[in-house]
């Protein structure tokens, strides 16, 4: 009997002391949700640092990344099967249906709805009315756990909680602009690329940020290897664009060009450039108008950042009558500093028929053009337009001789179907089949070849199997080659109708010797006027022109 009166029911318990208890017991069991959340987050943020480091480099042995890795995920999973077993019991149903009720209660959020499964993601959203059959977008902050139960899995969307109005004070320009640059740019680094390429388009801080030396830097760091296609949009107003693959998610995204461009250069006078001669190294891009060198300046510029700049004029006496026809871009083992070599033709003012080839050579550690009297200047135009050469070739400085890749004896007998220059590496695209093995498939192959000492002496390094073979389902129409440091691109196209959609999109990294099959993206079709005129080239954030 004593015990009994003793013995006070939960519920008379928590309405002697609601004032005092109440309150707290709501406040901690928040406080156990949203560690809950903060240990995710932490998870899923050095789940992509660790990444990011790994391509950075294989063989790094610190034991750090991953050891926090493994605490954090253990820490979450720990209370993640605490709040589990908390949902369970039925006396604690019974104090979070009076801290519902109660006047302390809140109005934006119910206890454990993000703790239904340990692994479900906190983004998860439902329709708040199980009456509509449309789903809506909504941050699970706003769900009813007794709706949720209650609605189709079919409505389910994912969104990012920390997006919408229930978040607004995550979003919250003030509160960003409070946290030290560095911390930001730390953050932002490890986006994924098409995150990124976003920030570098907004206006303001963002922006601004995205032209800082260290967040490029960090941005490099995070990724190290990233490629893109370079050239004009096959639009009327003929938009220069860069096409950025990003490895991680297997994506594409792109960024117009143009608005980083010298003021001296005008909207009318940047078309100039539409038919120009190119070359590419060490994330950056070099663009050589057509005519004559001295309507248009020479432009140096980093077509991931969007931020170029127009290289002096050659010191020469009629210069009006020199004519660019192959352009080599070199960036220095420093990376800090690359050489333009330009090699163009002189015409005789008498009868414009005589001519003759000079190069030249631009530092961009002193400022200053010098002639070129000795070494080879590699043509890095690999899909000419309007040139007055046909294929791609080699100048040789010493001799003043342009050779073309036919005439090198390496190449005799190859069906060539493309080839690609990168310095002094060329790459062939061409047909293989063998007599003594007449099972296997007729199928297309590259060879690398090198060139030593002079431009007649190519020797042919080793043979890389696409793995392509000659017929696909509907024959092939049309492979497009291109190649940068470090990347091979094939498209391959097996449609019979007009639409000339691509099939195959394959990547051989040279890092891992292995090809790859690319997604086709949602918005890049690739189409052979799509590939006019485009190149590909390596990309870096931290390439300064």
């Amino acid at each position: 009997m004593e015990e009994e009166k003793g013995r006070l029911s939960l519920e008379g318990t928590l309405k002697k002391n609601q004032s005092g208890v109440l309150p707290r017991i709501s406040q901690a069991l928040r406080g156990l949700l949203n560690s809950l959340d903060e240990f995710r987050e932490l998870e899923s943020i050095l789940g992509c640092a660790a990444e990011a480091d790994h391509i950075c480099s294989s063989q790094t042995n610190e034991g750090r990344p991953s050891f926090l890795h493994l605490a954090v995920a253990t820490l979450k999973d720990m209370v993640a099967v605490l709040v589990s077993e908390i949902e369970v019991k039925p006396e604690i149903q019974k104090l979070l249906l009076l801290i519902q009720n109660s006047s302390i209660a809140p109005t934006d959020r119910a206890f454990f709805q993000d703790a239904i499964a340990a692994k479900q993601p906190s983004c998860q959203v439902l329709d708040s009315n199980p009456k509509l059959c449309e789903s809506k977008m909504a941050c699970n902050s706003a769900i009813d756990l007794k709706v949720a139960k209650r609605v189709s899995v079919k409505t389910l969307q994912v969104g990012c909680r920390h997006t919408c109005e229930h978040h607004a004070e995550l979003m919250d320009r003030s509160l960003w602009s409070k946290l030290p640059k560095e911390l930001l740019e730390l953050v932002l680094a490890c986006l994924p690329m098409p995150q990124l390429v976003e920030i570098c388009r907004c206006p303001e801080r963002w922006s601004i940020l995205s032209k800082s030396p260290d967040f490029r830097h960090e941005c490099s760091k995070r990724h190290p290897k990233i490629f893109g296609l370079v050239g004009r949009k096959w639009n009327p107003g003929r938009t220069l664009r860069t096409v950025v693959y990003d490895i991680k998610s297997n994506d594409w995204c792109y960024r117009e060009l143009g608005s980083g461009f010298p003021p001296s250069i005008l909207s009318d006078a940047r078309h100039a450039y539409d038919d120009a001669i190119f070359a590419c190294d060490g994330g950056l891009v070099c663009y050589v108008a057509q005519g004559s060198l001295s309507s248009h300046p020479i432009l140096v510029g980093n077509p991931l950042t969007d931020e170029w700049r127009a290289l002096p004029w050659m010191p020469l006496e009629k210069l009006a009558i020199m004519q660019p026809i192959l352009v080599q871009l070199v960036m220095e083992d420093d990376e800090k500093s690359y050489r333009v070599n330009l090699v163009s033709v002189k015409y005789e003012v008498a009868d414009y028929t005589s001519r003759a080839y000079a190069a030249h050579c631009y530092d961009s550690k002193t400022g200053l053009w010098s002639a070129m009297e000795s070494g080879l200047v590699y043509d890095g135009c690999r899909d000419r337009m309007r040139t007055i050469l046909e294929a791609p070739c080699v100048f040789d400085c010493e001799t003043k001789t342009v050779h073309g890749l036919l005439e090198c004896p390496a190449l005799e007998g190859v069906n060539a179907k493309r080839c690609a220059i990168v310095q002094d590496r060329l790459f062939v695209l061409h047909k293989w089949s063998s007599d003594m093995f007449p099972h296997v498939e007729e199928r297309f192959i590259v060879s690398e070849y090198e060139w030593q000492s002079s431009a007649s002496d190519l020797s042919r390094l080793r043979i890389i199997d696409s793995t392509l073979p000659r017929h696909l389902p509907g024959e092939i129409r049309k492979v497009r080659f291109f190649s940068c440091k470090g990347f091979l691109l094939l498209f391959a196209d097996s449609q019979k109708d007009d639409e000339d959609q691509h099939q195959i999109i394959r990547l051989f990294d040279s890092s891992l010797n292995d090809w790859q099959n690319l997604s086709m993206g949602g918005d890049f079709r690739f189409t052979g006027d799509e590939l006019q005129g485009v190149f590909m080239c390596e990309l870096r954030w931290d390439a300064v022109p």
